[in-house]
């Protein structure tokens, strides 16, 4: 067995076997979600690229209407350009989640649009090696208000629709490396361990 680290995800690679039976379990939850929220709303940021792309892919084929919220408004706009079907309405915000005030308005601009919000993804995340002496207090402050404070923001950008109505699903996405923390990713590290304590 293997191991491949990328962005927020560790990606454990096993046998085919053990792939298509993770496959089966995405798609038994995508069926519960739906079942659960048959109004199917739900953000998604860092939905530009890597894991955030691969949430919105699957939400998106089970008919999910769906906020994207990005840095990279280049790479967002491709997205949306290949997600969105005849009938399915997709919402893309040129927000970065190190934005308190920008992540509120993207949320608050589709939940009123949608009239609510049932799935809030918060996955945005980057990433910074080096040792800890070695690593710039910029670095850390910018990490930590991206793969932190970003999950903070939406959570409070989203929580005021979700108890509106006591209804609704957070997932913020972290990282092993909040718990098996490898040498010369301590920023990193922290933000992650940071997110599992919320």
């Amino acid at each position: 067995m293997s191991s491949l680290m990328r962005r927020d995800v560790l990606i454990v690679i096993v046998t085919v076997a053990g792939i298509q039976s993770e496959e089966t379990r995405m798609r038994q939850a995508a069926i519960r979600l739906a079942a659960d929220f048959p109004r199917k709303r739900a953000i998604v940021t860092g939905a530009a690229s890597g894991l955030g792309l691969a949430f919105a892919r699957r939400l998106a084929a089970a008919g999910w209407t769906l906020g994207l919220i990005d840095r990279n408004l280049a790479e967002l706009t491709g997205v949306r350009n290949v997600l969105a079907g005849a009938d399915q309405t997709i919402y893309i915000y040129h927000v970065n989640v190190a934005d308190p005030e920008g992540v509120t308005a993207a949320v608050e601009r589709f939940a009123t649009a949608e009239h609510g919000l049932d799935l809030m993804i918060n996955n945005a995340g980057v990433a910074v090696g080096g040792e800890f002496l070695a690593t710039p207090l910029a670095d850390w402050r910018w990490i930590v208000d991206i793969n932190l404070m970003g999950v903070i923001h939406g959570c409070r950008a989203a929580l005021p629709h979700m108890r509106a109505v006591n209804l609704g699903c957070i997932v913020n996405i972290a990282s092993a490396a909040a718990f098996a923390c490898g040498p010369g990713m301590s920023a990193y590290n922290v933000t992650k361990a940071g997110v599992v304590a919320l």
